[in-house]
């Protein structure tokens, strides 16, 4: 992929260089992904209409980088209250309404952010970067439900499922930029861009995703135009922007033409594609109206009761992927049904509805504590559970029953115990378990970007990260859709490239 975080609306002569790398691609017939803030589409369709239809010509993705990147409240900020619904509300707020730029206030009666760019657009960005890789599960619920599709929030996903396609929250997850260009094109250090870009390619199996990424402004500023932002603090004025140092002309074109050589080096490699968005939501399987056999219950339920902690996602053995939410829906509903019935049922069936539900948004863990609960109490459990997921869109981070409250992880394990038990002769009169912790083993391994410079110095985020990482109960790896053999396929290893680097 090769993406353009497209964000300086202060310093014009960032556009006349936009407009040139856009030219370089049309040229070479290749799509770039270009993620814009809403406040940069603004200036374009103001000042430089000409780059849009470049872009458009080109058949590019444009993606959304935000509505005003750095302007404060950032999206950490404004996400980093304790109430789901509140953060929600905000979000919305922050990403559909202008913003002044200066001061940070909301324009009510003015529509900006992604609702801007709808408008100019005529159908909804396909995709999302977050500014300086620093994101909420608040921002992702909303921008899923405004119709994006495809995020570039982190590479954690990938460490943690070793895929590089991944579901999160409902949407696509590609990883974060593999490879800032910016320095090496500056530079004219084109061998050492081949060299980067090689290494990159290395090992990976039968397929590997690169994400090369570019900020258009740093080819023109010696300094991001952000830094008026930085710390938490807005400039307040027009008066009190100082617009970033700019290079020289002959280094402006030292980059581009250091750009121009790299594509052509990419277009001598065999088994390499550029692709993007709309290209990898081609390649992969839609994760709604996967049915789960009666087999495959039992299966889930083993995978579930056999292991002291979470895991990180679930396999059937027809190798359909399903994410912690997906299984405590699965399997509650089974047993819920025969607990009713006295048979468990031949399939279980998601609605797409459930399929987006989101894992819990607080955090609350009986690890380690003994429970005890007398088998009638659980047709409540299950039917509760089943009830507040669909009424919510969330699972419930707490049900309770027989005066104890139950985790979200409790309940996974007492419908996958209910399960297990049915081929085992029926549940016994008490079920006496121990209390799970609710995050999954691979939990510590997502971290958000609070080091970015424009966040205020020593604010606590932990309330957004903590949610963050308990919707990794929304994690999966993307399936691929089985491609004819004589279809080469949409991305390659790289591994015979006929130009050495």
């Amino acid at each position: 992929m090769l993406t353009f975080d497209t964000e300086d609306f202060i310093t014009p002569e960032t556009n006349d260089v936009l407009k040139s790398l856009v030219e370089i691609l049309n040229r070479h017939g290749l799509r770039g992904e270009f993620y814009v803030v809403s406040e940069k589409m603004r200036v374009l369709v103001n000042d430089y209409p000409g780059i849009l239809g470049l872009l458009k010509m080109g058949r590019h993705v444009i993606g959304y980088h935000q509505n005003c990147h750095s302007v404060h409240p950032t999206i950490a900020e404004y996400s980093n209250v304790r109430d789901w619904e509140a953060a929600v509300e905000t979000a919305y707020l922050y990403e559909t309404r202008r913003i002044n730029v200066y001061t940070g206030e909301l324009r009510a009666n003015e529509s900006g952010g992604i609702a801007y760019m709808r408008e100019v657009l005529g159908t909804t960005p396909i995709s999302f970067r977050p500014p300086g890789y620093v994101w909420s599960p608040a921002l992702v619920y909303v921008l899923r439900s405004l119709g994006v599709r495809v995020f570039s929030l982190s590479s954690a996903f990938r460490a943690i499922t070793g895929e590089d396609l991944n579901w999160y929250m409902g949407v696509l997850q590609v990883p974060a930029g593999d490879l800032y260009m910016d320095g090496y094109l500056v530079r004219g250090d084109l061998q050492g861009l081949k060299g980067a870009f090689s290494k990159l390619c290395e090992g990976g199996g039968e397929h590997k995703l690169v994400v090369l990424a570019l900020h258009p402004c740093m080819l023109v500023t010696t300094k991001f135009w952000d830094f008026n932002y930085y710390h938490g603090r807005n400039p307040g004025s027009p008066e009190q922007v100082s617009l970033p140092p700019l290079r020289s002309r002959e280094d402006v074109w030292t980059a581009l033409r250091t750009f121009e050589e790299f594509l052509e080096y990419l277009e001598s490699l065999e088994n390499v594609e550029v692709v993007t968005s709309e290209d990898l939501l081609e390649l992969v399987e839609e994760t709604a109206g996967v049915t789960v056999t009666k087999g495959e219950l039992a299966e889930l339920a083993s995978q579930v009761i056999s292991s002291s902690t979470l895991p990180n996602y679930l396999r059937t053995c027809r190798g359909h992927y399903l994410t912690l939410a997906e299984t405590y829906l699965v399997l509650a509903k089974a047993a819920l049904s025969y607990l009713r019935s006295g048979e468990l049922p031949s399939s279980v069936k998601l609605s797409v509805e459930e399929h987006l539900v989101l894992g819990p948004v607080e955090y609350f863990s009986n690890k380690g504590k003994l429970i005890n609960l007398t088998a009638g109490l659980l047709e409540h459990v299950f039917s509760e559970a089943l009830r507040a997921s669909r009424e919510r869109g969330y699972i419930p981070a707490v049900i309770t029953a027989g005066g104890y409250r139950l985790s979200a992880a409790d309940v996974l394990y007492l419908s996958a115990y209910t399960i297990w038990s049915a081929g085992q002769g029926g549940l016994p009169r008490f079920v006496a378990f121990t209390g799970r912790e609710v995050l999954p083993p691979s939990a510590h391994d997502l971290e958000i970007s609070y080091s970015w410079p424009c966040l205020p110095r020593g604010e606590d985020f932990s309330v957004e990260l903590l949610r963050a990482r308990l919707q990794l109960w929304t994690l999966k790896p993307a399936s691929l859709r089985t491609r004819p053999s004589s279809l080469k396929p949409l991305w390659g290893t790289c591994r015979t490239p006929r130009a050495s680097p």
